[in-house]
């Protein structure tokens, strides 16, 4: 049985969660949907991107991942999906796998959707979903690119005597989640 996670900015108030939730099972019935998130605030890839990168890994060899925030970030949307490590990724080229990935990863697809005018991201996400689930060839989910979008992390500042870093999160713990990422030294 293929796990698929899904982390986005949908929320639980409203029926889009279970409409992509309803059209991926659609494509497959025996699908373990497991929820990361759905509560990262909207249009937020660096929220989105600072969760689903420490939550990804814990799961299994082939498990697919549904990242969906921003989608129309740039107006038309262009989704990927992504073999990565093990792993599959589907969600919008808007600079939020830049985030989650150190360097490119290896398998870069654009997949094909039309723009229905009511709700396209339950199509476009269960379509790759059923696709990868059902063991049909990866490089035949889309088109291959060769660059995504990029978007820049804030990064400490650093000097000879001094590391200037942000805070990027505050988790319902009150733990602080800094964007230092390593130790410093001098020398």
């Amino acid at each position: 049985m293929a796990v698929v996670t899904l982390t986005t900015d949908f929320g639980r108030q409203d029926h889009y969660l279970a409409l992509v939730k309803g059209a991926i099972l659609c494509k497959n019935e025996r699908l373990n949907l497991v929820d990361i998130t759905h509560e990262i605030n909207n249009y937020d890839i660096v929220h989105a991107a600072l969760l689903f990168r420490n939550a990804w890994r814990s799961f299994p060899k082939g498990t697919i991942h549904v990242v969906s925030v921003n989608d129309f970030s740039e107006g038309k949307a262009r989704f990927v999906a992504i073999r990565h490590d093990g792993h599959y990724f589907i969600g919008p080229d808007n600079g939020l796998f830049s985030l989650v990935f150190e360097g490119k990863p290896q398998d870069i697809y654009q997949l094909d959707y039309t723009d229905h005018p009511a709700f396209p991201l339950k199509d476009v996400y269960a379509t790759a979903v059923g696709h990868i689930a059902n063991e049909y060839p990866f490089n035949e989910i889309g088109t291959p690119v060769e660059e995504m979008v990029k978007r820049i992390t804030f990064q400490p500042v650093t000097g000879h005597s001094h590391i200037r870093g942000s805070v990027i999160h505050i988790d319902k713990y009150d733990n602080v989640i800094v964007n230092i990422t390593r130790i410093y030294s001098k020398g």
